[in-house]
């Protein structure tokens, strides 16, 4: 499969971003909420090789308040091109919204920090 053109990645992207944003009702200024997103993400192959964004360049991470009243995340990171070689997640390639919906379940339930997407089906109705 021939890598996504990087425009159309970013801009599924952040398409994408938005509608897990409004699917979860999360906010972005308010860590009060059950589910809160900023734009820091990482891309770490061990404990001393990481790699970290806060400007949302690499993606993004979706905090959920658990029953114990604390923040389990998962991070939804851009690996369009990246070096996907020993990077710790559930990686993904050609998915959607309602993939990546499951792929967040997945990672909450059996404790994955990050889901690598390669490229992205068009996201609609996402405004």
């Amino acid at each position: 499969m021939k890598p996504q053109n990087a425009s159309l990645y970013t801009r599924r992207f952040n398409l994408l971003k938005r509608a897990l944003i409004q699917h979860f009702g999360a906010s972005t200024d308010d860590f009060s909420k059950d589910v809160c997103a900023t734009d820091t993400a990482s891309l770490r192959w061990g404990p001393e090789a990481c790699i970290v964004a806060h400007d949302g360049s690499l993606g993004f991470t979706l905090y959920f308040r658990n029953e114990e009243d604390r923040f389990e995340m998962v991070q939804i990171v851009k690996a369009r091109t990246c070096s996907k070689g020993g990077l710790v997640g559930i990686h993904v390639r050609q998915t959607d919204l309602d993939h990546v919906l499951d792929m967040i379940e997945k990672a909450l339930r059996d404790g994955f920090e990050s889901i690598y997407i390669e490229s992205i089906d068009p996201i609609k109705g996402v405004k």
